[in-house]
């Protein structure tokens, strides 16, 4: 483990070992998550993906070493901190895998 002077951070070997993101941390990247879907709203692009693309999206996420098939009462989500998403993640244009595994969707016109 790694001292910090007002915490102490555990470091996994393995991201199955990493427990799911916090709360508080899910909110926040919630939030920001519907930040960039309204903006995409205001400028008037796309925020939801095609039924194809949100498919694609779900089969990569549940091969990823950071899915946790038992999170939210066994539907699933991304264990990873940028994350901690349900599968609704993948319906949104705006968003992508914190691992790169999935892209923003192009069209929604969103940086980074």
């Amino acid at each position: 483990m790694n001292q910090h002077p007002h915490r102490v951070v555990k470091r996994y070997r393995r991201p199955e070992d990493q427990p799911m993101p916090t709360l508080r941390r899910r909110s926040v990247n919630l939030a920001k998550a519907a930040g960039r879907a309204a903006g995409a709203i205001i400028r008037g692009l796309p925020v939801i993906v095609s039924d194809e693309e949100a498919a694609r999206r779900l089969s990569i996420c549940r091969a990823c070493e950071w899915w946790r098939p038992e999170a939210y009462g066994g539907a699933g989500g991304c264990g990873h901190e940028s994350c901690g998403c349900t599968a609704l993640k993948r319906h949104l244009s705006t968003e992508r895998c914190p691992v790169g595994r999935w892209a923003i969707d192009t069209r929604a016109g969103v940086n980074g």
